[in-house]
């Protein structure tokens, strides 16, 4: 038997997915990117990094035009009034999901929960024991 090409475990191509279905392709990629890295296998992490890459060329191929956060530019940060000082994790809203796999968790149910109580508890304190 030949070996197996990308596209056969590779999902519905990038290019014949709807945009919202993108989207959501994209948010499940990045998402699982953290646990793929640290816990899956080598054949895994390849197949991730080919879809991750082949859903981010298409997504970049639809909207050449996204829209691009100001904040996220260096003039934003002087905008902001503090040069110099170095942007936390904190500085920005985080999603009980990706609070959990950033505390070393993988985003099980129970863990994304104890990252909504942790968030809801403490906020930007709990963020800052986490993330620098």
């Amino acid at each position: 038997m030949g070996a197996r090409t990308s596209h056969a475990t590779s999902g519905v191509p990038a290019n014949a997915l709807a945009d919202s279905d993108l989207l959501r392709e994209l948010a499940s990629v990045h998402r699982t990117r953290h646990t793929t890295l640290r816990h899956g296998s080598d054949p895994a992490l390849v197949h991730h990094d080919q879809r991750t890459e082949e859903l981010e060329r298409e997504y970049l191929r639809r909207f050449p035009n996204r829209e691009i956060d100001p904040e996220r530019l260096a003039e934003g940060a002087r905008a902001r009034g503090h040069p110099g000082r170095w942007r936390t994790g904190a500085d920005q809203p985080w999603d009980p999901a990706d609070f959990a796999v950033a505390a070393g968790r993988d985003p099980t149910p129970e863990n994304i929960e104890w990252a909504r109580r942790r968030l809801a508890e403490r906020d930007r304190a709990a963020v800052e024991r986490i993330v620098p």
